[in-house]
């Protein structure tokens, strides 16, 4: 066992039942935005806001000390089934579908060997770049969660002036304009983004910029900026209806997905109490990791299994709906159970002697 400095204490901003109840209401947002049978205008409103909502969250826990222990934990939790599920799906998406970059003789970056690219995107974990490879973009959020930690614990730990935090914080706020607001817009070209991808290890970049929406949000609570309740819902009323409005509208819809995280994170978060209270989100949220991660398969193999007109409607949207959260559910809940198969697919630090349980 490697001992631990101490983490360091904050104001309490969420409760565990209340970080869980959130994350699980967050997952069936983000389940319904990967369903197949889906509208592409209401799956892009979704993206708008429900994963960088898990971002903001994990902003809201205690500033763990950063050390080799801690990060050894971080890459056990998030890099190890990052690597893993994408080596699988890289295997399926050579050997059966063959549409991988892999099988693909036109280099996807002029003058760099797909195979170097390929092996590379193991460390960059580029949203474009991993779905070149392997056919699915959902495993991005795991290096660029990983990076957000460390940098966030990395910044306490150099115990840097303000006015050098600050400059952080606005590298991030730039970097997360280019990543997060601009990114699929019509004037950055597809050559760009894979390039800056790739010089971006761990989406670092991309981390910090999560990281710097994040604090915001911590410090508007922090702050008491908002005294009521209310207003963070009326200002998602208004951004939904500023999206069915303006969606067309290329600037509008960017400088929308600059501010409706910000919106809908504040709104939840001030919602907490009564979130806590709904049962099944809590059941769903202490999974959420696990079925973050298989319910893009099932949705997947529904896919490969279901007709596409079958999907078509809102019944069978529902039906879908329930049935990829269902099953995703139960797999997670049977892996959490088979102390084996959870090593194996989803481990963690203590499994390894690095932590206690109490911190993972």
């Amino acid at each position: 066992m490697i001992p631990e400095a101490a983490d360091v204490q904050l104001p309490t901003l969420i409760t565990r039942n209340e970080s869980q109840a959130i994350k699980g209401l967050l997952m069936l947002l983000i389940v319904m935005g990967h369903l197949r049978g889906i509208n592409s205008t209401f799956q892009s409103f979704l993206y708008c806001f429900h994963v960088q909502a898990f971002f903001i969250l994990s902003v809201c826990y205690p500033i763990k000390t950063l050390t080799i222990t801690k990060i050894l934990n971080q890459g056990i939790k998030l890099l190890y089934p990052f690597w893993l599920f994408y080596t699988g799906l890289i295997i399926i998406n050579v050997t059966i579908l063959h549409e991988s970059a892999f099988c693909n003789n036109h280099d996807i970056i002029p003058h760099i060997n797909n195979t170097l690219l390929g092996m590379w995107s193991y460390i960059t974990g580029g949203i474009h770049l991993i779905n070149e490879f392997c056919g699915v973009q959902f495993l991005w959020f795991l290096p660029c969660f990983f990076s957000m930690t460390i940098i966030r614990m990395w910044i306490h730990r150099r115990k840097f002036s303000k006015g050098m935090i600050n400059l952080f914080y606005l590298i991030g706020g730039i970097t997360f304009c280019i990543y997060s607001v601009l990114w699929g817009a019509h004037f950055i070209s597809r050559k760009f983004v894979l390039i800056s991808e790739a010089l971006s290890p761990f989406s670092v970049w991309q981390g910090l910029g999560y990281l710097t929406l994040g604090t915001v949000c911590v410090t508007i609570i922090l702050r008491n900026f908002l005294k009521n309740s209310i207003l963070p819902w009326i200002g998602v009323v208004l951004c939904s209806i500023i999206f069915i409005l303006f969606y067309q509208n290329q600037i509008v819809f960017r400088l929308l997905r600059g501010v409706f995280p910000i919106v809908f994170f504040l709104a939840i978060y001030y919602s907490r109490k009564y979130i806590e209270k709904i049962s099944i989100l809590r059941c769903i949220g202490n999974f959420s990791f696990a079925i973050y991660m298989i319910h893009p398969l099932v949705c997947i193999l529904i896919e490969l299994i279901v007709p596409r007109k079958i999907l078509d409607g809102f019944f069978a949207l529902c039906v879908e709906f329930v049935i990829v959260l269902l099953i995703s559910y139960i797999f997670a809940s049977v892996i959490n159970r088979i102390v084996f198969l959870r090593r194996v697919l989803f481990p963690r630090g203590e499994d390894f002697g690095l932590i206690k349980s109490k911190i993972a």
